[in-house]
């Protein structure tokens, strides 16, 4: 579906798709908490008093729940390049050059990032080996956490895929 894209196309639309998804999830995260209060406790019911109103609440209840399970379902819809839902995300970036290409990102981010040594001695020899350290520092801990950013998105996308199913 989205082999015509390139890759760096498939990588910008998956991110925007994922940013997108994301306010999907916490919508439904606030569905859920709301209707533990409105569908699975009677804590809103008890402060209601008896009135013509009582078919009106239930048919609001069973709105507030039908509504969760409809977000929640579309969060999980088959991919299309309209749709922002986890399996279009899935779709874009199940690629092992994609996979590689984001850790890339992963790590320049780390390893570009400039740190500001306090106290730096007024020796310019001195100075310059712990900022090369520090570089060091950073570059190696931005080895580290591309390669554990490949390996999540590996392991999320497994997942994702068993859950598809």
């Amino acid at each position: 579906m989205f082999r015509k894209l390139s890759k760096a196309e498939r990588i910008d639309l998956a991110k925007s798709k994922i940013a997108r998804v994301l306010d999907h999830f916490l919508y439904v995260l606030e569905l859920h908490s709301n209707n533990s209060f409105v569908v699975y406790s009677n804590t809103l019911t008890s402060q209601i008093p008896q009135s013509y109103a009582a078919n009106a609440f239930e048919v609001f209840q069973r709105s507030m729940h039908q509504i969760e399970i409809v977000r929640l379902c579309a969060l999980w819809d088959s991919a299309d390049s309209d749709k922002e839902n986890i399996p279009t995300v899935i779709e874009l970036i199940d690629d092992e050059e994609i996979l590689d290409l984001l850790a890339h990102e992963t790590r320049k981010y780390w390893g570009d990032s400039s740190s500001r040594i306090l106290n730096t001695s007024d020796d310019p020899e001195i100075a310059a080996m712990v900022q090369e350290a520090v570089n060091r520092s950073n570059r190696e801990f931005g080895n580290e956490q591309a390669a554990k950013a490949k390996i999540e998105l590996q392991g999320s996308i497994s997942h994702a895929r068993e859950i598809i199913k």
